[in-house]
């Protein structure tokens, strides 16, 4: 889909185990209190999450969000992870009241245009982790401050090929899948209450 409105595009709350993959959208993505959400391969120029927790977001392509903050964690976000992403050099993110944030999958991290490390074995992973900083709001100063809130230990040299990646889709059963079920089931019962009935009256005329 190509989605071009006012921020958020998408928004999803109370939602588990959506998938949203390939989506071009201007507008960017809000999750409230959503988990085990699969977010691939889009272009974003912002995403949110709330109250959200154990969502993978990967191969995702964050632009320039000129309006606001790229991604924004806020009250009760904990244990998502994020890999394989392209960050741009402003990328902002927020960090208020969230918990733990993974920004790497163990093997793959994201890559970050500001990335100014080196690789020395060229297998396309930054040898020294990047430093992520975050802002929050300080009433003290009132404004923004920035501290570290996490880092990424395998950095992308270059930003990742998405283009053969897949993601499995959750199976449904059709309708006519159903139906043929529950055809057979009544036909199984009908055959049994058949027999039942058969058997029932060839021992009433023999007692007769």
């Amino acid at each position: 889909n190509k989605i071009e409105t006012a921020s958020p595009s998408i928004r999803l709350g109370l939602a588990d185990s959506n998938l949203i993959a390939r989506n071009h959208v201007t507008g960017g993505l809000s999750l409230v209190s959503g988990s085990n959400n699969i977010i691939f391969g889009n272009n974003l120029t912002d995403i949110r999450l709330i109250f959200s927790s154990n969502n993978t977001i990967f191969g995702n392509y964050m632009a320039n969000n000129p309006g606001g903050d790229t991604i924004d964690f806020d009250q009760g976000t904990i244990n998502n992870i994020f890999y394989a992403n392209t960050f741009p050099i402003n990328c902002s993110v927020r960090f208020n009241d969230a918990g733990t944030t993974f920004w790497d999958n163990g093997t793959i991290g994201n890559y970050w245009c500001d990335y100014k490390g080196t690789d020395s074995n060229g297998n396309g992973i930054g040898d020294s982790p990047y430093l992520i900083k975050g802002v929050k709001w300080d009433n003290d100063v009132r404004g923004d401050v920035s501290f570290p809130i996490g880092q990424d230990d395998y950095p992308l040299m270059a930003p990742y090929d998405v283009e053969h990646e897949t993601v499995v889709l959750p199976q449904n059963e059709s309708f006519l899948a159903i139906l043929l079920t529950v055809g057979i089931a009544i036909i199984v019962v009908a055959a049994g209450l058949l027999v039942y009935h058969k058997k029932h009256k060839h021992n009433l005329v023999k007692k007769v």
